[in-house]
């Protein structure tokens, strides 16, 4: 093991080297063109789009990166030993999560959200936000995937993993999409399940695992190939972390988990901030003495999350990654509407259904006066609110998609007393009962939540065909339907593609009678067509098609 990590090491350093001395190459002028060796085309086109400070910063990324790899060669003997223990604790952990789900009833509960997002996986078509997930950057070279973040849909961790995935075999391009937000779910499930059995107890694990994984959203997003799931992951492992540290004396290698779930979280989407931020709080409150540990901990976060973006920071800038502020009353005053949408489409519940259980849960914990318990309560449920006030903006509702495991949770250890009152195979019966119900409510509701994405493919699968060209005017089906003909192994380079809201001075005149072009089809969002002369050969509820002819 110890040679294996020396070998690695040494390669790792001559990675390094390597890039180190092509891009000094191509800087200098000695490497000028890659006709010959297209493999460094993207090596090129990031050299051109890096300033002097840009690239000096970069190379100097590179000569630490060489130097640490050095480094730890020379201490290989000092770090194998630390590595070795820190690798024992992680395989500790692993057979206690395996030995935890391993009760009959804890798979039995695992079972609906696995079957739910392999179902919906399957039978449901590509979302626009996949469709550019795949479009732009699954499709694109690995080094443009990591340095290029035009808006917020590229979740760079996610995109990366996609890059591996796509190269699976016997899976169509949507399922190979698709697959790692299954797996990554069903395994934020798993360690959630037992996180709370090893801190509270099996039937609570049972109710608020079993509850809240069959949610909308968490149903949603354990298909849907976007970062979302990744970052309920990380939140639970980091919680997880979190208790660790508060009760086992503040462990450095709890830090190191807490700080490598975090790092991955931060790297699949900047808004990850929210949750790291929560989570610190609850450790200092309860770990108030460890805080230069705490401290040091999260500067290596910081730093090592700066890493992973430099490729982004120093090809586009830090501004891209951040959300600029709004005015603070006017974020204020739009709470109610926002916290409204995010409890519907967290839950997808009737809301006033929804906001009883809570308070009423909430009610129950501060009659029973569990100090640790209120703590909770107050913390999630403030976080929210006061971080979105300080930070002054109005993000996706879908920002906060792990506060249906906290809730879950939160009613589970609130209601414990009464859970425990339950025989074990009755509450899990109870629990399959509601999980069929809550995959139901996701089946009714996906249709009309979906409705823009379902009715493209319908379109799709109705006049896409080899040879056959598109003018495509639309606010989000261009990524679509190209990932539509990609689907089927067409060329799209033919067709012509106008985003209504960018192409158009006043989108709400867009009509077809003027437009001019060889075309087989034309596809109009519904709600900007103003056509007149021109009638549709098909219609639905968000579409209109035409020909040319």
């Amino acid at each position: 093991m110890k040679k294996a990590l020396h070998i690695f090491l040494i390669l790792v350093t001559i990675f390094f080297i390597t890039l180190i001395s092509v891009f000094l190459l191509i800087r200098t002028g000695l490497l000028s063109s890659y006709e010959d060796s297209p493999a460094l085309k993207e090596f090129f086109l990031i050299e051109n789009s890096l300033s002097s400070t840009g690239f000096f910063v970069l190379i100097s990324i590179f000569l630490l990166f060489a130097i640490l790899s050095v480094f730890l060669i020379i201490k290989i003997n000092l770090f194998y030993v630390h590595l070795s223990s820190f690798f024992s604790y992680i395989g500790k952990a692993c057979r206690t999560i395996w030995k935890d789900v391993k009760d009959p009833c804890a798979l039995l509960i695992l079972l609906p959200p696995l079957i739910s997002s392999v179902y919906f996986a399957i039978v449901l078509p590509i979302s626009y936000d996949e469709a550019l997930t795949y479009v732009d950057f699954t499709n694109n070279p690995i080094l443009y995937c990591i340095s290029s973040y035009p808006y917020p849909n590229n979740h760079v961790f996610h995109s990366v993993i996609t890059h591996i995935t796509k190269h699976l075999p016997f899976f169509d391009i949507l399922f190979k999409l698709r697959i790692s937000s299954i797996i990554v779910s069903l395994s934020t499930w798993i360690i959630a399940y037992s996180f709370v059995k090893r801190f509270y107890s099996a039937k609570v694990a049972l109710f608020s695992v079993a509850i809240a994984s069959m949610l909308f959203m968490s149903v949603y997003y354990s298909y849907m190939s976007r970062g979302y799931a990744l970052v309920t992951l990380f939140f639970v492992i980091s919680l997880y972390a979190s208790y660790n540290i508060i009760k086992y004396g503040s462990r450095n290698k709890d830090w190191v988990i807490f700080s490598i779930s975090n790092i991955l979280g931060f790297y699949t989407m900047p808004s990850f901030l929210y949750p790291f931020l929560t989570l610190n709080l609850l450790i200092l409150i309860y770990n108030y003495k460890n805080i230069k540990q705490q401290i040091l901990f999260n500067l290596f976060i910081t730093f090592a999350t700066l890493l992973c973006y430099m490729p982004i920071i120093l090809h586009q800038g830090f501004g891209v990654l951040s959300i600029t502020p709004g005015d603070r009353l006017g974020v204020l005053s739009l709470f109610p509407l926002f916290f409204r949408n995010t409890f519907n489409e967290i839950f997808g519940l009737y809301l006033p259904l929804t906001l009883l259980i809570i308070v009423v849960s909430f009610v129950i914990a501060l009659v029973k006066r569990n100090k640790d318990i209120l703590v909770l309560w107050m913390l999630f449920g403030a976080a929210p609110v006061i971080l979105l006030a300080i930070h002054s903006v109005i993000p996706f509702p879908r920002t906060f998609i792990y506060y249906g495991f906290i809730v879950m949770f939160l009613i589970g250890i609130t209601l414990s007393a009464y859970i425990e009152k339950v025989p074990k195979l009755v509450l899990t019966i109870v629990l399959l009962v509601l999980q069929v119900g809550l995959f139901f409510n996701f089946k009714n509701s996906i249709v009309e939540y979906e409705s823009f994405n379902i009715d493209f493919h319908d379109v799709s699968e109705k006049y896409i065909e080899e040879g056959k060209t598109f003018y495509i005017l639309s606010g989000l089906n261009i990524e679509s339907h190209k990932f539509e003909m990609m689907l089927r192994g067409y060329n799209y380079s033919k067709s012509k593609y106008d985003r209504i809201f960018i192409d158009f001075e006043d989108f709400r005149l867009v009509d077809t009678d003027t437009l001019k072009g060889n075309y087989d089809y034309i596809v109009i969002d519904k709600p900007w067509d103003r056509t007149v002369e021109r009638k549709p050969v098909y219609s639905n509820k968000t579409l209109n098609v035409y020909t040319f002819n």
